[in-house]
Parts: structure tokens; C-alpha cells; sequence
């Protein structure tokens, strides 16, 4: 009976530790070990939620931190979510935050809020729609709505209401100090971003535009769809398409 206690204690102490950890994203990291520690575990639930529907797909992605001018990625070849840190961002990056913010903690909590939270779920969808050999890079407007939507299910279904609004806080006041960078005269912008998606990446302020206002549409205005449904969903849409 003593070893049964013992071990179900063990148990629980390991299930609350992961909880715990995961509980830490969407804050700032000042140190890769401890942004690995917690992300991984949350990774390692999209994996297998996603091999429970689909077995043969053998879904594995990893989490490593790795500090870009791009901040976060899918990284095909070794089919890692690559994410940075803020205090190792380059100035005009950190600036970027701080003019779209009310003051330097607001700028940091804007960070983390998106890419050392949001965008790990939004990056393992690039990750699932890249398993299926179905990536365009001629057009990436519906990719990155759809991988948008996948995150909001995703974190929203593991209790992160509270995170997801306040990014919603911050892509709104965002939008609001930022031109749209469609030309007025531009009949189509789906047509106007998949061609200028590319030169849009390296202008944070035109690329965020897109990227904030579909969060904000997302958020706004589609219905929450529990994660493993929503998978369930659109991988068979995946699969119609590779066909």
C-alpha cells in the first residue's frame, strides 16, 4: 500500500511539474535552458495529439532557442520550432516592441506574449502543413490564417484564455497606430501579400500588420473549436488537398 502511495504521489508530482512549466509561456525567458524546459512539454502535446489521429504520419517536431532577426520559425530540415530571447534581439527589434507600447515592460510582455507563446502553437502548424508536403510560398496569406486559427484552438483549449486576450490587447493597439500597407488602389489583398510576402518579412511593421490583424479577426470574430476536433478537421482537409 506504502509503495502504491508512493507511486501514485510520483505521479502526480511529474503531472503537475509539466503543468507547472507550461504555465510559464507566454512570459519573458532570460535564459534558453529554461524556454527549452517549458516549451518542450507543450510540443510534445501537439505531437501527440496529432499522431492519435494520425498514427502514420509519425508527426515529431522539436523546440530549440536559437535568437534570429526572424524571432520564430519553422525550420523544415531539421523540423525544429526555433524561437529567441528579447535581451539577445538586435536593438532595431527591441525597439519595434517598445514604440508599440506603452513602456519597456509592456514592450517585453509584447514579446513574450507572441513568440515565446502564441507562435510556438502557430509555428507547429507550419510544421503539420509542411508534413503533408503542402507548403506555397506563393500562397502564404491562407497558410498563415490557417495556422493562426490552429493556435488560438490550440492554446485556448489548454486554458490560456487569459494569455490569448492579452495578445489581443497588444495586436489591437498595435493596429491602431499602424497604415494599412495594402495600396488603396490594390483590388485583391490576398493576391497583394502572396506577392510581396517575401519583402514584407524583413518590414515588422507591414508584416505584423497582416499577422496582428488576422489575430484580431481570429479572435474577434471565429468560434473557439476544441484543439483535437480542430486537428481532427483539418488534417482530413490536408489530406483532400494532397490528393
Amino acid at each position: 500500500m506504502k509503495r502504491s502511495i508512493f507511486i501514485l504521489t510520483t505521479l502526480l508530482c511529474v503531472s503537475m511539474t509539466g503543468l507547472y512549466s507550461q504555465d510559464k509561456l507566454f512570459s519573458l525567458y532570460t535564459d534558453s535552458a529554461s524556454l527549452v524546459r517549458d516549451a518542450k512539454p507543450m510540443v510534445a502535446d501537439f505531437n501527440k495529439r496529432v499522431n492519435a489521429i494520425r498514427p502514420q504520419l509519425d508527426f515529431k517536431v522539436g523546440f530549440v532557442v536559437y535568437t534570429t532577426p526572424a524571432m520564430v520559425y519553422y525550420a523544415p530540415k531539421s523540423k525544429n520550432i526555433v524561437t529567441s530571447l528579447y535581451h539577445e534581439l538586435p536593438t532595431e527589434h527591441k525597439t519595434f516592441f517598445a514604440t508599440y507600447s506603452d513602456n519597456e515592460a509592456e514592450a517585453k510582455k509584447f514579446f513574450a506574449g507572441f513568440f515565446n507563446g502564441f507562435y510556438i502553437a502557430h509555428e507547429l502548424g507550419h510544421g503539420l502543413v509542411a508534413a503533408y508536403g503542402l507548403h506555397d510560398p506563393k500562397a502564404m496569406y491562407q497558410e498563415e490564417l490557417e495556422v493562426n486559427i490552429l493556435a488560438m484552438n490550440y492554446w485556448h483549449s489548454v486554458g490560456k484564455s487569459a494569455e490569448l486576450e492579452q495578445c489581443y490587447r497588444f495586436a489591437k493597439a498595435f493596429l491602431q497606430k499602424v497604415p494599412d500597407p495594402v495600396p488603396k488602389a490594390e483590388e485583391n489583398r490576398i493576391t497583394w501579400f502572396n506577392t510581396n510576402y517575401w519583402e514584407l518579412g524583413p518590414q515588422p511593421e507591414k508584416y505584423g500588420y497582416f499577422q496582428f490583424s488576422q489575430f484580431v479577426d481570429i479572435y474577434e470574430n471565429y468560434k473557439r473549436v476544441p484543439i483535437d476536433e480542430f486537428l481532427e478537421l483539418y488534417i482530413k482537409q490536408l489530406e483532400e488537398r494532397k490528393k
